[in-house]
């Protein structure tokens, strides 16, 4: 029972979350010009730009991924920046952070998504049929 209190008060939060990261990315001038978010709900107007600047903030997360992966091969156990952190945790921070930013400008529905995959995930057999 604890942990579906904690999943809903996870989910209540996220897309609220998401709005300050993007306010706040907004304010540290990274959004100099706006994706217009009628892109994932299907609409037409300037497709082409928004596909490609949506396409930019996906491989700059897997940029912060590719970041994560450094840290753990040179075992950075202390963040340059955040000390009280490891390298891992604070390139983690930077994708969760890069998502939250996209998902926050584009107004995306991603805690109810979260929260569809997890129920989705349930369903499907161990390891996904695969080997790993």
């Amino acid at each position: 029972m604890e942990s579906h209190v904690a999943f809903t008060n996870f989910y209540n939060s996220l897309d609220i979350v998401a709005e300050v990261v993007y306010d706040n990315q907004v304010e540290k001038g990274f959004h100099d010009s706006h994706i217009i978010p009628s892109i994932v709900r299907g609409g037409e107007a300037e497709k082409e730009l928004d596909q490609l600047e949506i396409t930019k903030r996906l491989a700059l997360c897997i940029c912060e991924i590719s970041e994560g992966i450094e840290a753990v091969r040179k075992n950075i156990l202390v963040s340059e920046h955040i000390p009280e952190f490891c390298g891992l945790e604070e390139e983690l921070a930077d994708t969760v952070i890069r998502i939250l930013d996209l998902s926050g400008q584009l107004k995306l529905r991603l805690a109810e998504a979260i929260k569809a995959k997890l129920s989705y995930n349930k369903t499907r057999g161990y390891k996904h049929g695969k080997n790993f």
